[in-house]
């Protein structure tokens, strides 16, 4: 596989998505709401991959979403990474995160609550 010659000033950081995800869960858990906002503005700007393409940081971001009440935002997103993942061969992570997920979904009122 060819992959071109960088600038040594360009790092790829893709594999601190799993990491900027967890530690943006941790933050809304601790209700530290703004910087939970801040780190995933400076996650985004940087538009780095997703480690292995899993979507940890958006996951995370669904989480924010029904943290502040934007219950509609979070089932949008989390039926969107349920989707994606499955399409993309990600059973495994979308497995192991199918509980809030479905939660996501399901909370927001497009489940039957069963």
């Amino acid at each position: 596989m060819y992959i071109p010659r960088r600038k040594p000033t360009q790092r790829l950081h893709g594999w601190t998505s799993i990491a900027v995800g967890g530690r943006v869960l941790v933050e809304i858990y601790r209700g530290d709401l703004e910087a939970v906002r801040s780190r995933l503005d400076r996650w985004y700007a940087q538009k780095l991959p997703n480690q292995f393409g899993l979507p940890s940081v958006a996951f995370a971001e669904a989480e924010l979403f029904a943290a502040r009440g934007l219950f509609d935002d979070a089932s949008a997103l989390a039926t969107r990474l349920w989707t994606e993942a499955i399409s993309l061969g990600h059973t495994g992570w979308a497995l192991a995160h199918a509980v809030e997920l479905l939660h996501r979904h399901a909370r927001e009122g497009h489940g039957s609550g069963t």
